[in-house]
């Protein structure tokens, strides 16, 4: 784990999740990446102030697929967002295509 982030993932393992509910939630049942480039002021993001304590600003919630079903979200969050990164996102996307088959696998 990073150093300063600890309070992060404490607020992650704690966190109440909704179901139906939020950004990862949102990738999940589009079966589709969902970009947020504020975190701290997302609604439906729930751990945003513990995220803004880290300085993570924005991040990419990506569907991780086996074949044509979503097994899970990968989350990747970032200091520096920026609103058209074609790189970053091809890269999340491989990322969770990768984990989601492994996860099919199990």
């Amino acid at each position: 784990l990073a150093p300063g982030f600890k309070s992060y993932r404490d607020a992650s393992v704690s966190a109440e999740t909704k179901y139906w509910i939020g950004l990862l939630w949102g990738a999940f049942l589009n079966s589709r990446p969902v970009v947020c480039l504020d975190l701290a002021s997302e609604p439906l993001f729930r751990r945003g102030a513990s995220a803004a304590a880290c300085g993570l600003k924005g991040g990419i919630f990506v569907p991780a697929m086996d074949g044509k079903e979503v097994v899970g979200v990968v989350e990747f969050l970032m200091k520096k967002p920026t609103p058209q990164d074609p790189a970053r996102a091809v890269m999340a996307t491989g990322v969770a295509k990768c984990i989601g088959e492994m996860l099919g696998r199990l």
